[in-house]
């Protein structure tokens, strides 16, 4: 008579804000230890909350003892992500715009919960927002619509992101 297997993958994100993280944890590690034969578990995280995660049970080093890291993106390469994604929408930044730019998305990846090219999508689909804001409000002041300037992102775009993060910033640590 042939034994039924069980085959299970599973792949684990962390999330360690949730209050429950040490009973989900501590089940994780009861399944690890019950299906050890026919279970295989990936946990995938930012490495400092790997580093926290794996302290907050000293078996847990142990029954994951490989390590996959990946690099986060360099600050040229961000810009190449956020210029390729502007590129694939027909959009392009105005001329003199790129060292606003530059600044901008340095100042993003110092921030812990940026997430890397994410962070440059969610730029890139916020940016487009507010230069559709801008349009329609310059459509209804003069009547008329231009396909160059649905094409470019100008400096007020920007400068409007950034402004608009900064008192989202400040309006969230007054709550707190």
């Amino acid at each position: 008579m042939r034994k039924a297997v069980l085959h299970i993958l599973l792949f684990v994100v962390i999330i360690l804000r949730y209050t429950f993280g040490h009973e989900a944890l501590d089940a994780l590690v009861a399944e690890i230890e019950n299906h050890r034969t026919d279970l295989m578990v990936i946990l995938a995280g930012y490495s400092k909350d790997m580093d926290r995660l794996l302290e907050m049970n000293p078996g847990l080093p142990g029954r994951f003892p490989h390590r996959l890291e990946f690099e986060d993106y360099t600050q040229e390469e961000m810009e190449e992500i956020f210029l390729g994604m502007l590129a694939a929408k027909d959009k392009h930044l105005e001329v003199g715009c790129e060292e606003l730019m530059r600044n901008y998305i340095a100042n993003k990846r110092s921030a812990r919960n940026f997430g890397n090219a994410r962070g440059i999508r969610n730029l890139t689909d916020r940016l487009i927002e507010i230069q559709n804001l801008r349009l329609v409000e310059e459509m209804e002041r003069t009547g008329a619509f231009s396909p160059q300037a649905y094409r470019t992102i100008k400096r007020e775009d920007l400068e409007q992101v950034a402004a608009t993060e900064a008192s989202r910033g400040k309006s969230l640590q007054a709550r707190l």
